[in-house]
């Protein structure tokens, strides 16, 4: 249970009815939710909340549409469902300064994983995406951060969601190296947790 207040803008009545649902039973604090062109919430400026927001469409009428909701709820903490799986579309939407993002058939457990990061300050994206793009990429796009052989083996393993010790067994090493390895990570990619690690990953394209 979280007592973050949590609101929901839904692009149709039956996901709004399903998001409702799913908050109410898994005892979230449910504040309210709204379909896209009525949506007016009221939100106090100086207390955190958690902001659902269902998207459909066209690529740039949703990346204004997530601007303007940015500017005016200033302390909300965005959770994006989209079925837009392209890398350079979610590092985009990430940049407007989303916490979160996942496909519309992401699973209720996954959901709700990503609702308790974002309470907690954290980021999430959907390991469907993560897994689908790390398949697809042999290494890092962004030739600044120099990681080694062994820290990118390491980092691949990481956005998949391998634990430490899965990271260990299956690179054939002790978990005190993989926890190494994962600090190091960590300080190159200048974020404070791992969910900042796969974070920075996504938005390098990785």
């Amino acid at each position: 249970m979280t007592t973050i207040p949590v609101y929901v803008i839904a692009n149709g009545p039956v996901f709004l009815l399903g998001f409702e649902q799913f908050l109410i039973r898994e005892q979230f604090n449910y504040c309210g939710g709204f379909l896209q062109q009525e949506a007016q919430l009221t939100i106090d400026d100086h207390t955190p909340c958690l902001l659902i927001v269902h998207l459909v469409g066209k690529f740039k009428a949703n990346l204004g549409y997530l601007k303007g909701l940015l500017k005016r709820y200033r302390q909300a903490r965005i959770m994006v469902l989209h079925a837009e799986d392209a890398q350079k579309s979610v590092k985009a939407y990430f940049q407007t300064g989303i916490k979160a993002y996942a496909l519309p058939t992401v699973s209720a457990e996954r959901l709700q994983q990503g609702l308790h990061f974002l309470a907690r300050g954290q980021s999430f994206i959907d390991p469907e995406l993560s897994q689908r793009w790390s398949r697809a990429t042999m290494g890092l796009s962004a030739p600044a951060i120099k990681l080694t052989r062994r820290e990118k083996e390491v980092l691949s393993l990481i956005v998949q969601e391998y634990t430490t010790k899965e990271i260990a067994q299956k690179l054939f090493i002790s978990n005190c190296t993989a926890e190494t390895h994962r600090l190091n990570i960590i300080h190159k990619l200048g974020v404070r947790n791992t969910a900042g690690v796969v974070r920075e990953a996504v938005l390098m394209g990785w």
